[in-house]
C-alpha cells in the first residue's frame, strides 16, 4: 500500500521524534511505501530536498516561501499566501508518481489549503484527517485571533477543507462530540476515535541522585516537571502562581521547566523573585529528556479554561516513564476524567491557581503515604500506554486495518 501524509511538522533527529516522525515510521516500518510531504517553516532552509529515511520512508522537504525585504508583516503575508502553491507544485508531482492509496492530513488545514484541495481531489481512495486543532475555534478563545469576521471566514474554509477527507480521526470522544456539534461535517464521513500516540523512544534508567546532580537538581525535594513550548493556552501563569502559594503556606517543592517559548519570559520573572525554588532548562533531546524526566515525581498538563477539548501529547511523555500526571484542565475535557479513571493523576479544574496549589499538596500527600502511593503502580502506566497510545494501532487505523480495542 502507497502512502502520502502532508504535515508541517517533523523532525529529522532520530533522538527527538515528533508523533508525526513516529507515525510515518510505524508505516514504512509496517511494509508499506511511505511519502511525507514536509512543509518545513524554518527560516534556514532554502530549496526543496527528498530524504530516504529507511527503505520504505521518503521525506519530500518542502521550505515555506520567504523574503527577506520590507515590514514584517508584508514579509509574514507573503509567506502564508505563496507557501501553498510552492507546496501544491510538489504535491502534485509526488502524487503523479506514485498514486497513493491513502492521504492523511492534520489540522488546522487553512495553512495549506491548495495542496490539501489539490490531493483530496485526486486521492479518490482513502482521505484520513487527524483532527487534533479545532482551528480556529482554539485560537479565538486562547486570544491569538481576536477579530470576529476573521474567525467566521477562517471556520468556514476549514470546515469546507475537512468534508473533503473520508475519515476524520478525533483524539477522545468528547473531541468527536465538539466536532460533530460546531462543525457542519457531512453525514458520509466517518467520524472515529483516534488517541495520540507514542513509539516508546528508548532511554537511560539511570539514578535518581546521579541524573539530578548533573542537572543541578536538588537530592531531596518533590519535583514538579512541564516540558514543552512556552505559549499562550499553556498556563504557565496559573503553573507559577500555584507555585508561589505552595512555598507560602511552607511547602519546599522544585518547579523545573524544560522548553522554550514567548512566556519564558513569566518564568524568568517568577525566578528573579526567588518566592520559590524554580528551574528553567531550555530543550534537550527525547532520550535525555526523558531519562530527566524518570527522576522527577510528578508531570504537570496545564490548560486554560477553554471550551475546546483537549488531549495534551506530554502526557504520553509522563505516561511512559511512570510518573503522575496533574492536570490543570477545563472540565468539558475528559483528560482529567481518563487520568484518574485510569489512576495515573489527579485533575483540577483550569484557571484556578489555589485549586491548583491543593492538586499540588494532595498528590505530594498521596506519593508520602506507602499506604496510597500505589494508586499510581506502574502496572497502571503500562497497561494505559498498551491499551490506548500504540503506535502500531493507529498506523493500522490510519491505513485502514480495523481494530476491536484500544478506544478511549
Amino acid at each position: 500500500m502507497k502512502v502520502l501524509m502532508l504535515t508541517t511538522k517533523y523532525s529529522l533527529q532520530e533522538s527527538s521524534p515528533y508523533l508525526t516522525d513516529e507515525l510515518a515510521r510505524e508505516i514504512g516500518r509496517s511494509g508499506h511505501e511511505i511519502h511525507v510531504l514536509w512543509v518545513n517553516w524554518d527560516h534556514s532552509k532554502k530549496v526543496y530536498e527528498e530524504r530516504k529515511k529507511i527503505n520504505s520512508l521518503i521525506v519530500h522537504e518542502v521550505p515555506a516561501v520567504q523574503i527577506n525585504f520590507g515590514p514584517y508583516k508584508l514579509r509574514r503575508l507573503v509567506r502564508w499566501l505563496i507557501t501553498p502553491w510552492r507546496v501544491a507544485i510538489h504535491a502534485y508531482k509526488i502524487k503523479k508518481l506514485i498514486n497513493p492509496d491513502v492521504f492523511v492530513a492534520y489540522s488546522p488545514l487553512v495553512a495549506l489549503w491548495l495542496p490539501v484541495w489539490l490531493l483530496t481531489r485526486q486521492c479518490k481512495s482513502r482521505r484520513y484527517l487527524i483532527q487534533w486543532d479545532f482551528f480556529p475555534d482554539a485560537q479565538q478563545q486562547d486570544g491569538s485571533i481576536c477579530s470576529n469576521f476573521v474567525v467566521l471566514i477562517l471556520r468556514r474554509l476549514e470546515n469546507w477543507l475537512m468534508n473533503r477527507f473520508s475519515i476524520i480521526g478525533c483524539m477522545s470522544p468528547r473531541n468527536v462530540d465538539y466536532l460533530k456539534y460546531n462543525y457542519n461535517i457531512n453525514e458520509n464521513i466517518n467520524v472515529e476515535v483516534l488517541p495520540i500516540w507514542t513509539s516508546l523512544p528508548s532511554y537511560n534508567e539511570g539514578s535518581r541522585e546521579a541524573v539530578r546532580a548533573k542537572y543541578g537538581l536538588p537530592i531531596n525535594k518533590l519535583i514538579f516537571i512541564f516540558g514543552g513550548q512556552f505559549v499562550a493556552g499553556r498556563g504557565i501563569e496559573d503553573i507559577l502562581a500555584a507555585a508561589e502559594m505552595c512555598s507560602e503556606k511552607g511547602k519546599d517543592f522544585c518547579f523545573l521547566f524544560i522548553g522554550q517559548g514567548p512566556f519564558v519570559n513569566y518564568i524568568n520573572s517568577a525566578i528573579l523573585k526567588k518566592n520559590c525554588d524554580i528551574r528553567l532548562l531550555n530543550n534537550i533531546p527525547r532520550n535525555e529528556y526523558l531519562t530527566l524526566l524518570s527522576v522527577c515525581d510528578v508531570g504537570i498538563v496545564s490548560t486554560l479554561r477553554v471550551a475546546v477539548p483537549t488531549f495534551p501529547s506530554k502526557s504520553l511523555d509522563y505516561i511512559q516513564v511512570g510518573i503522575p500526571v496533574l492536570a490543570s484542565v477545563d472540565p468539558r475535557t475528559d483528560f482529567g476524567d481518563f487520568i484518574e479513571n485510569n489512576k495515573i493523576g489527579i485533575q483540577v479544574p483550569a484557571g484556578d491557581s489555589v485549586e491548583f496549589s491543593k492538586g499540588m499538596f494532595l498528590i505530594d500527600e498521596i506519593l508520602k503515604n506507602d499506604s496510597r502511593k500505589n494508586q499510581f503502580s506502574k502496572a497502571n502506566f503500562s497497561s494505559v500506554i498498551d491499551k490506548y497510545f500504540s503506535v502500531k494501532n493507529t498506523a493500522d487505523s490510519v491505513i485502514g486495518i480495523k481494530l476491536n480495542n484500544g478506544r478511549l
